[in-house]
């Protein structure tokens, strides 16, 4: 059985978007399969710990509340250096209780139609942000190689100081390993 922790800024019943029923389908078809799963996220007036099909939900302290559905708190919330502060340090309290033992992260990949949808949410939402976006992904549907950089470096301290196995993410992935057993069958 494997512990799995999912950090939301959303979770059903607040959902604003499909990314969120989706992470609770996700979310039950794994417990389901006997997985310990755990949800942390912002409470906005749900019980402050749920267990519903399976899966464990914390919804940590957060000063706004919104009724059931599609609602969504101002950016300035979310947008904020403090809430990532508070959150990540949820999510580490979280999953240590959970027993998890690593901890990933990885840069947005916009795909061309992805993209296409992405950029003018940004526009209408968060146009501070949308000149940025647009220069990043304009030729590449991957981040900046430089930010992909900063980002595994700051994930492999974070790995490090709160004692998950330190690794290189997706690139360990990608690392030559044995050759494949196909090459030495005779056809």
């Amino acid at each position: 059985m494997t512990s799995v922790l999912f950090a939301c800024e959303y979770y059903p019943p607040f959902a604003p978007g499909g990314a969120e029923w989706t992470t609770e389908a996700w979310a039950g078809a794994l417990a389901r399969r006997g997985h310990a799963i755990t949800v942390v996220t912002p409470n906005y007036g749900a019980p402050a710990r749920e267990r519903r099909d399976g899966v464990s939900i914390i919804r940590i302290p957060f000063p706004v509340r919104l009724s059931p559905g599609q609602g969504e708190v101002r950016g300035i919330f979310h947008r904020n250096p403090l809430f990532y502060l508070y959150f990540g340090w949820q999510i580490h309290r979280a999953a240590r209780a959970a027993g998890a033992r690593f901890l990933h992260a990885g840069p947005l990949r916009l795909y061309p139609a992805i993209r296409d949808r992405f950029l003018p949410l940004l526009d209408e939402h968060f146009p501070e942000l949308a000149a940025r976006y647009r220069a990043a992904y304009a030729t590449r549907s991957s981040a900046p190689r430089a930010y992909a950089r900063a980002l595994n470096r700051r994930i492999r301290r974070l790995q490090a100081r709160f004692g998950f196995a330190v690794n290189n993410g997706m690139a360990d992935r990608y690392r030559p390993g044995r050759p494949p057993v196909q090459e030495s069958l005779p056809l």
